[in-house]
């Protein structure tokens, strides 16, 4: 295997590290370890794909910081980049599942731009690899 891939796993180690990240809301650090990965591949679906949870990453490092324009933007960025794929399974993850757990921290600033800070800690769960805090 090659050294971006985990000797456990058929997804890159900074995909997994990643989703770890941000599993614990270090959502900057996920956004950083992801781009390592994103910036040396070519115009492909995965670089397509890791964009997307860089964007879904960064959506909430704005979210946090209680930005809600930018933070919807870059959530719009996300799903654009996600639907772009055409599929409903890409790197492990239910694309349609994983907008339908993102929507409610994002949608609702389309129409009130007040951040819901009573919405519990967002988590990709990425079946069959250890990524949630329970599992670590």
């Amino acid at each position: 295997m090659n050294d971006t891939t985990n000797n456990d796993s058929v997804y890159a180690t900074e995909y997994l590290e990643a989703l770890r990240l941000f599993n614990r809301g270090l959502f900057f650090e996920s956004h950083e370890k992801l781009e390592q990965l994103w910036v040396r591949l070519p115009k492909c679906p995965d670089k397509t794909f890791y964009q997307a949870i860089i964007h879904i990453a960064a959506a909430f490092l704005h979210r946090c910081k209680d930005r809600p324009k930018p933070a919807l933007a870059q959530y719009r960025r996300a799903t654009e980049k996600l639907l772009s794929l055409g599929v409903s399974t890409y790197q492990g993850l239910n694309i349609p599942e994983l907008l339908v757990r993102m929507n409610p921290y994002f949608l609702p600033l389309e129409s009130n731009p007040v951040i819901d800070s009573t919405l519990a800690q967002p988590i990709i769960d990425l079946p069959g690899e250890k990524v949630t805090p329970s599992e670590f």
